[in-house]
Order: structure tokens, then C-alpha cells, then sequence
């Protein structure tokens, strides 16, 4: 995307294929010719002020065996699944990954995507055991860093565990009792729990149907349950949804639905707004959206779930881009200090306020999936004057009045 487009993320999730810099098992290859050179991408988005998280993923072809693809477990050859010493060489790389481009601003890695999913064979598959027993020793090899990078990164690196596909206390709680049995002192091994949840009208963990707002999903009360389990288990955790959105083209299982006078950009726009209000009312840490821009066949669902698009092969914003531009630029440095009840229960008014506690902000909505619109008086006691920030398409900072 253009660079004057990304302003409008401040967490930038990046899909890295492992194999791009270890072709061979005694290959490195920390500037492939084939692709960019990765140290001066990471080293530019840390200079404009990107957090960028790499997420590492497809097991290389030289580590495959028969039955295995790409999405497999990384696991080495003849070893037990479910135990650290299975993972030497995922780690290994992982470790490697951090040494090189730790220097170009990196401080969080991702360990894999999506590593229990169910649709690229049972290989593909973690456990919950499997994926503890991975950041185990993914963990552990990041501590080892600490002192090697120590101006760089006094802190050392923080390991995001592989984002779940299917959000689940269980499995969560799975891999919390393993690290209890097998971790000195139960240190959970990883520094973020992350989730990926997409609002749909299906079941919960089936084939998804349509896209439904955040609203109808009860996204804040879904994801308020992980919080709560993070709050009262894993304290000292951070807890991301580094996936979540809609497409735009009308015919994915992911779609927005019709609504009259409506187009589709407008309300992904609008139902990607109130998923981030939703998100922070809940207590998540961080929200990254998938994705930045639109890519490949329109009619494979998430291709038309960017912010940008491909116009007359111009990349180009879509409304959604201006909406979350405005709020990202209105809400930085805010945290959610509640709800303000109203009369009507289709208005939501959330209250979030800076650290100091001196300037406070109202997100007010209509949180439903008809297109209401209305008028409706807002008293805010002590304030001599208001400034009220409305998302509108072709104005990145909102449509902004006094009052």
C-alpha cells in the first residue's frame, strides 16, 4: 500500500513466510533477492511510528514429510509432538528472525497463524499441548536475547502466541495447565493471548454464513469473557483480537448484508468502526483489522475485506479507511470508562477518557443493522464547548464542528 495510506494503522500484522529466509536448512537468507529487503521495511514503518508485528507461518518444504503441506505442525523430524524438544528448529529460526531485524525496530513476533485450524488436514492442526510445548521453547529462546540486544531492547522481545482461528477458554486453559505441569514456576510461555474472531450469523465455530454487526454478535459480551478469564488466570498477559472485519463484495459468507439506502462500503465502514468501540468497551489491549487492502479474486472470502482497493489499477480508499482513519486519529490515548444510559435502547453512548482523566470523548452510535438515523439531545455537564467529530467519506480526520 502507498505509505501515505498506512496512516491510518498504528499495529501492522505482516504474513512471513519462513522459508523467504531459510531456503535450505543451512541457508539464511536475511535480504531475498525476491522479495524486499526487510530490514529497511521494518526499519521504515518503526521511523513513522508502525508497530510492526511479523507473523511467522508455512512450514518450509525441506522440513516436510509425506502427508505434510505447508500449513503442517513445524515439527521435527521423529519427535514427540507434544514436548518442547519437537520445535528446536521452528525456535531456532525464531530466535535467528529476532537477532537480525531486532536492530530494525521488531519487538513483537507471532509464532504461527491460525495454528488450530481445521481445513488443511488433521497435520495442520495444534492441540493445545502442541501449541503450549511450541511457544515454550519459542518463549525461552526470545529470554535468551535479553541481554544480547539490551540497547535495542532493554525489555526483550514479546512472543504473540499464533492468533486462534476459533477463540476458546478451553483451549486457552489447555495450554495454562500444561505450562503449570511442565514450566518451572507455571510461567505461561508466551506475552500476548491472541484471538481472530469475524462477526457472522453462523454458529459459533461453523462454516461461516453472512456478516452480522458487532451488535447482533455480541462481540463486546464474547470477547468481555476472554477478558475476564485473562484478568482472573494469566494477569500480567496483553490480550489482542488481531482479526476481525468484513468483505465488501456481496456475495461472501463474510458479506454485508443489504440495507436500504446503504452500500456495502458504507457499512463496513460503519460496522468496522463499532467493532473497534466494541472491542475497547471489552477491554481487548489491541484490535488489528484484516485487512489493509483488497488482493486477488473478489469472490474468495477476506479478499474484499480491506480498507483500500484496486481502482483502474490506482490503489484507492474505500469509506472504511476514512472511518477508521478519523477514529484512530480521535481516539488515541483514550480508554473506555463506560456506558452513559439513554432512553432509547437502539442509541449506545460509550464515555472513554485520556490517562489524565482531563478530556473525556462519547462515541454515540446506533447499534443496529437497519440504517436508523436520528436526532437526539446530549447534555455533557461542565463543558463550555464541544467538538463533535462525524465519519465522513473523503475526510481522513472526520467532519469536525464546534458547538
Amino acid at each position: 500500500a502507498p505509505l501515505g495510506r498506512l496512516g491510518v494503522a498504528g499495529t501492522i500484522r505482516e504474513f512471513h513466510v519462513w522459508s523467504w529466509n531459510q531456503p535450505q536448512p543451512d541457508v539464511e537468507d536475511w535480504n531475498p533477492q525476491d522479495h524486499i529487503d526487510f530490514g529497511k521495511f521494518y526499519a521504515n514503518l518503526a521511523a513513522l511510528g508502525h508497530l510492526t508485528v511479523p507473523v511467522i507461518q508455512m512450514t518450509p518444504s525441506w522440513l516436510l514429510r509425506p502427508l505434510m503441506n505447508e500449513q503442517s505442525i513445524p515439527i521435527d523430524p521423529d519427535a514427540l509432538k507434544a514436548t518442547p524438544e519437537g520445535f528446536k528448529t521452528q525456535s531456532y529460526f525464531i530466535k535467528r528472525f529476532a537477532e537480525v531485524y531486532g536492530y530494525s525496530g521488531i519487538q513483537y513476533i507471532e509464532n504461527w497463524n491460525e495454528p488450530d485450524k481445521d481445513w488443511s488436514g488433521q497435520l495442520a492442526t495444534f492441540r493445545p499441548d502442541e501449541l503450549a510445548a511450541m511457544c515454550s521453547v519459542d518463549y525461552d529462546r526470545l529470554q535468551q536475547l535479553k541481554g544480547d540486544l539490551s540497547n535495542q531492547r532493554p525489555d526483550g522481545f514479546k512472543l504473540v502466541m499464533g492468533g486462534l482461528a476459533y477463540p476458546s477458554i478451553p483451549y486457552l486453559n489447555s495450554m495454562l495447565e500444561w505450562s503449570r505441569q511442565n514450566r518451572s514456576g507455571g510461567v505461561v510461555p508466551f506475552d500476548v493471548i491472541n484471538l481472530h474472531h469475524y462477526s457472522n450469523s453462523a454458529t459459533e465455530h461453523k462454516s461461516p454464513i453472512k456478516g452480522i454487526s458487532p451488535e447482533d454478535d455480541r462481540l463486546r459480551e464474547k470477547m468481555s469473557r476472554f477478558v475476564q478469564f485473562r484478568n482472573e488466570q494469566m494477569p500480567d498477559k496483553q490480550i489482542w483480537v488481531s482479526e476481525f472485519g468484513y468483505d465488501t463484495w456481496p456475495g461472501s459468507s463474510q458479506g454485508i448484508p443489504s440495507i436500504a439506502g446503504q452500500s456495502a462500503e458504507e457499512i463496513q465502514g460503519q460496522w468496522i468502526v463499532r467493532s473497534f468501540l466494541e472491542l475497547a468497551a471489552a477491554g481487548i489491549d489491541k484490535a488489528i483489522l484484516f485487512a489493509l487492502s483488497d488482493s486477488g479474486d473478489p469472490k474468495i472470502r477476506y479478499n474484499t475485506s480491506g480498507l483500500l482497493k484496486d481502482s483502474a489499477g490506482v490503489t484507492a480508499p474505500k469509506r472504511a479507511w476514512y472511518y477508521v482513519s478519523a477514529l484512530r486519529n480521535v481516539m488515541q490515548g483514550m480508554y473506555f470508562q463506560g456506558d452513559i444510559k439513554t432512553e432509547d435502547p437502539d442509541l449506545r453512548i460509550y464515555h472513554f477518557a485520556d490517562a489524565s482523566k482531563q478530556n473525556d470523548l462519547y462515541a454515540l452510535w446506533y447499534a443496529t443493522s437497519r440504517g436508523k438515523k436520528g436526532t437526539f439531545a446530549f447534555n455533557i455537564k461542565g463543558q463550555p464547548t464541544v467538538r463533535v467529530v462525524s465519519l465522513a467519506n473523503g475526510f481522513p480526520m472526520g467532519e469536525v464542528t464546534d458547538h
